[in-house]
């Protein structure tokens, strides 16, 4: 099945194009990958998602708790 897309800003089309290349992918293939990341919804492994955040947590310079969190919403709120 072909589908043509029309009005396509050019900075957008840059930006795809770029994405394209940087990805090993013909531009055809970076809109089909999108469109499929958007429209059809894959199954998260909530282990491994938790983790991953564990892992990439323990890297981190600093140590975020709730009481910390919690100030900077309020301090952003502002």
């Amino acid at each position: 099945m072909n589908i043509t897309i029309k009005d396509i800003s050019e900075k957008l089309h840059t930006v795809l194009r770029t994405q394209a290349e940087e990805n090993g992918r013909s531009l055809n293939k970076q809109i089909l990958y999108y469109l499929s990341k958007a429209c059809i919804p894959s199954k998260v492994d909530r282990e491994e998602l938790l983790n991953s955040i564990r892992t990439r947590r323990k890297t981190l310079e600093i140590h975020i708790d709730d009481e910390s969190l919690n100030m900077a919403k309020r301090k952003g709120r502002k």
